[in-house]
């Protein structure tokens, strides 16, 4: 199983670490590939063009600008089978990665988090996001999407 995320500081350093040490890592960036950012991860984005894979739909010497991010989740999603939510807020660019894939028809699962955090995945899951607590259960959802896919394609 690949880890598709976009370099973010935070889960998206700690997962695609984690993954690249498999080779398994997907890094979409919202920049051309030569420039790191952000910087703080521009050790992990090197290691990644050499073991897993770097996407950028812009040219080299682009650098990161804002519009570019929602584009660059536009991709996450196409890439992903089961979008996973660890953590975001109202205003977070995760959701816009959610509504990507919810309209690409892709599961979507989450994290639940804090009550009192105005969590947004807190509000994916009541609005039929699946509730997911460990990897076993992340494990679960993909397998669900999966099989779902075979039975469809049968018909």
């Amino acid at each position: 199983i690949g880890i598709v995320s976009g370099l973010a500081k935070g889960i998206d350093t700690a997962a695609l670490s984690e993954a690249n040490r498999f080779g398994k890592a997907i890094a979409v960036l919202g920049n051309g590939i030569d420039v790191n950012y952000p910087e703080e991860n521009a050790a992990l984005q090197e290691e990644i063009g050499r073991t897993g894979l770097l996407i950028s739909e812009y040219p080299e010497g682009v650098g990161p600008e804002a519009s570019h991010f929602p584009c660059r989740n536009r991709i996450l999603a196409c890439l992903s089978k089961l979008t996973l939510v660890a953590e975001a807020h109202e205003k977070s660019g995760t959701l816009i990665t959610a509504a990507y894939a919810l309209n690409l028809n892709r599961e979507l699962a989450c994290f639940p988090f804090r009550a009192d955090e105005g969590s947004a995945g807190n509000m994916l899951i009541k609005d039929g996001a699946l509730l997911v607590e460990n990897a076993s259960e992340v494990l679960e959802a993909i397998d669900y999407k999966l099989e779902k896919a075979k039975k469809d394609k049968r018909r």
